[in-house]
């Protein structure tokens, strides 16, 4: 999991060494006022298939999906919607799950 990386060195990685790889293929946003949703979506499937080692990179990929959704849904509709700024979160936050590309097997587990 890491930004920038999906596009070049997640083909190279699937094509020659690795099963899959799951990234981004853009920068990741982070924002300081509100770390909690950005890292949580982040690290929601590794820490998934670290607890259940039979998830697949898919269900993990579909986890992080479902992270990411929920706290742009407390952004925008929930208790966080409170103001412009939290606008521009969820807008942040949108934009990192829809960079996350899973490359390769997405059936392979750890």
């Amino acid at each position: 999991m890491a930004c920038l990386t999906a596009k070049e060195l997640g083909k190279k990685a699937t094509d020659n060494i690795a099963q899959c790889y799951l990234g981004y293929e853009q920068e990741v946003y982070v924002n300081k006022r509100h770390p909690k949703p950005f890292g949580e979506s982040v690290n929601k499937g590794l820490l998934d298939m670290l607890k259940n080692p039979n998830h697949t990179f898919e269900q993990a990929r579909q986890a992080i999906i479902a992270e990411y959704n929920h706290w742009i849904t407390y952004f925008t509709e929930g208790e966080g919607a409170n103001n412009f700024t939290t606008i521009n979160v969820a807008a942040n936050l949108r934009y990192n799950r829809d960079g996350l590309r899973l490359l390769g097997d997405a059936a392979a587990t750890l």
